[in-house]
């Protein structure tokens, strides 16, 4: 009487890698972006950045990443994993910050944190495609491992 079936995962470790990693680079993407939007004349960004592009950049992208994580949770929907590849590559797009061209129209030397937030961000989106091509690769060829 009461009882409520509630669903749980057969691989509940790997959710919490899983999970791990996702948070980690969320954590990774809000830290980079309230920084750039709040120091926003000390990173190398093109002329046109704005505060409101920032923000929105990362408005768009992060539910991709938050439908991925769920599709997984529910149940381990091929599409899931496409969908944290595509997370990923996106937020990789961090990067550009090091294009020589942006490099050379700075007015300002980037500082330390900078380069922090956008190495954490870039190594937050590796780690994290790395681990869900390993489980996408497991739920397909490696299952008896």
């Amino acid at each position: 009487m009461g009882h409520r079936k509630t669903r749980r995962s057969a691989h509940p470790v790997k959710d919490r890698w899983l999970f791990g990693f996702f948070m980690l680079h969320l954590l990774a993407t809000i830290l980079h972006y309230t920084d750039n939007i709040l120091r926003l004349s000390e990173y190398p960004d093109l002329p046109t950045t704005t505060p409101a592009s920032i923000a929105f950049f990362w408005f768009a992208t992060t539910p991709v990443g938050v439908v991925a994580y769920v599709l997984y949770r529910r149940s381990e929907d091929p599409l899931s994993y496409y969908l944290f590849y595509v997370y990923c590559l996106v937020d990789l797009v961090v990067l550009g910050h090091f294009l020589p061209s942006r490099m050379k129209a700075m007015t300002v030397p980037m500082n330390l944190k900078i380069h922090f937030f956008i190495v954490l961000e870039a190594a937050t989106a590796v780690s994290l495609m790395v681990y869900v091509g390993f489980l996408h690769w497991r739920q397909h060829v490696g299952r008896d491992l």
